[in-house]
């Protein structure tokens, strides 16, 4: 008995299709068509290829020629009215136009007892804004101010370099955003980074500072 694999599929339906005067369009027109399709004109022979190499191993059956049972119209009838070639293809193009991106691989966080934002604690104006901080006793060590929004949406960033403090113009004409702001401070090491961060009120535009609401000092690990 002769099975014949999925893979030698193709060149022998295609001899079939040449002795009976027809040829395995059900597997390469989907292919052909959902290429052409696509934004940018259709794709290039070896995608094409690629595409009908997909569909071929995901539709295709083991046939064995040789059984008694096996009937050649029936097959191709079979071949030509399922529907599992066109879902195939419209598969391999999906994924053809939406790559998985490459994962990005972030420093490690991890907890740094000394980093402390400083100042401001009591509240951010409505214009540029001195930021101070607490560092980390170690060299090469690189530092970011962030301004966020309630939602940890960002407004804004300062880096800082290898300083322990640095300005910025956190108004709303500049960063938008509302009157209540995460800011944080970030130190980055060969190691990884670690943060600090405080919800403070930013001054309204007439000088008029809102009360502020009592929120701790958050000496956390947040990607």
């Amino acid at each position: 008995m002769t099975v014949f694999s999925k893979w030698l599929l193709i060149p022998v339906i295609i001899m079939m299709g040449v002795l009976n005067q027809c040829t395995p369009a059900a597997i390469m027109n989907p292919c052909i068509w959902q290429g052409e399709l696509l934004p940018g004109g259709p794709v290039s022979e070896s995608v094409m290829a690629d595409c009908v190499d997909y569909v071929t191993a995901v539709c295709m059956p083991e046939v064995d020629f040789s059984a008694p049972e096996f009937d050649m119209d029936q097959f191709f009838e079979w071949l030509n009215s399922t529907p599992c070639f066109a879902n195939a293809a419209n598969d391999f193009y999906y994924d053809f136009t939406h790559p998985t991106p490459t994962p990005v691989v972030e420093a490690p966080h991890f907890q740094c007892p000394t980093l402390h934002l400083t100042s401001p604690l009591d509240g951010l104006p409505d214009g540029v804004a001195a930021f101070y901080w607490d560092g980390l006793s170690v060299p090469n060590v690189q530092y970011t101010i962030t301004v966020m929004e309630q939602d940890y949406s960002v407004l804004a960033t300062f880096p800082a370099g290898t300083a322990w403090n640095v300005s910025g113009d956190v108004s709303r004409g500049a960063i938008g955003g509302g009157y209540q702001l995460w800011v944080r401070v970030t130190a980055t090491t060969p190691n990884g980074t670690c943060l600090d961060e405080h919800l403070l009120w930013r001054e309204t535009p007439y000088g008029v500072q809102p009360p502020p609401s009592p929120t701790p000092r958050i000496p956390i690990i947040r990607p």
